[in-house]
């Protein structure tokens, strides 16, 4: 499961927009949730920010899996 959230704040005139993403994965008995953000000014363009938007890393989340699984084992 994975989902994204996006809010934006304003201090002494600054704004800056933060993107979060937030995924966990089961399997089995072993789960790992991993966090991601960013925070990028509000100046910058709609298609700019989307770049600086954080993505899953499927192979990171494997390997905890895999770590976890392996050491529920022992």
């Amino acid at each position: 499961m994975s989902f994204r959230m996006r809010w934006t704040s304003d201090q002494d005139g600054f704004k800056a927009d933060t993107f979060v993403l937030i995924t966990t994965v089961r399997a089995g008995e072993a789960t790992v949730t991993d966090s991601a953000d960013i925070s990028v000014g509000s100046q910058l363009s709609a298609a700019k920010k989307s770049t600086f938007m954080p993505k899953v890393d499927p192979d990171m989340l494997n390997s905890q899996v895999d770590a976890l699984r392996e050491a529920q084992r022992h």
